[in-house]
């Protein structure tokens, strides 16, 4: 039986789910997401790791549903967060705090706090100032915190220039000659057990060449560390596993990054923390949309849906490509623009691109969506966040409810 997103006699299923139907019944836009392709996303990292005492760590901020992350924690997964509102909802999906990491450049003291009360396995520190917030936080608590010191490898990877985070003009990490002059004070703090090196070059990467690059690069850094007195136990290789958006795009398998890196790891000793997002749950979820108006404006095509930036902006934010399928097919082809109704210019899916025909009311898909789709969605025009649904071979179940147009409002202050 098939699995995830096919066509069967010109329709688009999930699994066993007739997504055609299921949007003459649902109030679109709706997002989908299959269980099976985000289940399958997971244990690919994990078999291609297993050689290794690894923990993989979900970047819950690809996509943070907690029925998300509980499938996810169900399977074994620890999570990296950015954020006290991703651990909350770790926590919410009875995620495991012993492999759960804390990334990110500006740390609360609240959301530092909150993590040593979860007891967190390990924080990723981004500056000397954090590291000197958490030993003053850990201290008045009476706790230690594990934390790893991310390393800024200053690697340009061939990526969006929004996503790369392991530049030296990123805001991300510490350069190695910085970090050189903190040592002295780091091994002075009584709160902070600095046993980890962590780094993140970036998203979308689509070639196992800048993260060999890098690793071997850190592991050089890791050794000049621990002649400075620093004990390494663990390094954390970040993620940044792009996936083929396009049909011309070559995909980097899980298992190719593996057979390349393992080698450089092995015999070393370290325990090796990873942390995908896009690539597992980017696959798994789909925006389905529904075609409003067909306009002609002078030698231009507009197909008008009821979805937009505000429910997807990574067209509009990174100029970025998603393939675009009818739900049902039609014979023929047209060329157009994919908007939405929003009130910017910005507010597409698609430029100038060849469709199956399309007609006013057909529902189109919007596919690999899953990854920093909901999560970066919005409000923008008042317009309500939309349902989230999760197929499990011929079972749909609503993760997230449609707003109403009274929850728009029922913060405000009247």
């Amino acid at each position: 039986m098939k699995k995830g997103f096919y066509f069967q006699n010109d329709v688009l299923y999930c699994d066993r789910v007739n997504l055609y139907e299921l949007a003459l019944k649902t109030k679109t836009p709706f997002w989908v997401y299959s269980e099976s392709v985000l289940k399958s996303g997971f244990l690919a990292w994990k078999n291609a790791f297993r050689a290794l005492n690894t923990t993989i760590c979900y970047s819950v901020k690809s996509l943070s549903n907690i029925n998300i992350l509980k499938i996810l924690a169900s399977l074994g997964s620890g999570f990296d967060i950015v954020s006290g509102g991703e651990l909350f909802r770790v926590q919410k999906a009875n995620g495991d705090m012993s492999k759960t990491v804390f990334a990110g450049v500006g740390k609360t003291e609240t959301e530092i706090i909150s993590a040593l009360k979860a007891n967190i396995r390990m924080f990723n520190c981004e500056s000397f100032e954090e590291i000197q917030r958490i030993n003053i936080l850990a201290s008045k608590m009476k706790k230690t915190a594990n934390c790893a010191i991310r390393l800024n490898p200053d690697i340009n990877p061939d990526t969006h220039h929004h996503i790369t985070t392991g530049h030296k003009e990123n805001k991300f990490g510490i350069l190695f000659d910085d970090l050189k002059k903190f040592i002295p004070k780091i091994k002075k703090f009584s709160r902070v057990n600095i046993s980890g090196i962590h780094f993140h070059i970036g998203s979308q990467i689509l070639s196992v060449k800048p993260f060999v690059e890098s690793l071997k690069k850190v592991m050089f850094y890791i050794d000049r560390l621990t002649e400075l007195g620093l004990e390494i136990h663990s390094i954390n290789i970040g993620g940044g596993l792009g996936i083929p958006y396009q049909k011309d795009q070559k995909s980097l398998p899980v298992s190719e990054l593996a057979d390349s890196i393992l080698p450089l790891l092995r015999n070393r000793g370290l325990e090796l923390f990873v942390e995908p997002g896009r690539s597992i749950s980017a696959p798994a979820g789909i925006l389905i949309v529904q075609v409003q108006y067909i306009k002609k404006s002078g030698k231009k095509t507009f197909i008008i849906t009821d979805g937009g930036m505000n429910d997807l902006i990574r067209p509009a934010f990174y100029n970025a490509y998603h393939e675009i399928l009818p739900l049902r097919k039609h014979s023929g082809t047209i060329v157009a623009d994919v908007v939405g109704p929003v009130c910017e210019s910005s507010d597409f899916f698609a430029k100038d691109r060849t469709l199956s025909k399309i007609k006013q009311g057909d529902f189109l898909a919007i596919m690999n969506s899953g990854a920093y789709g909901s999560v970066m969605s919005s409000r923008y025009n008042s317009r309500p966040f939309i349902a989230e649904l999760i197929v499990s071979d011929n079972t749909v179940n609503i993760i997230r409810k449609n707003e109403s147009l009274e929850d728009l409002i029922k913060n405000e202050v009247l």
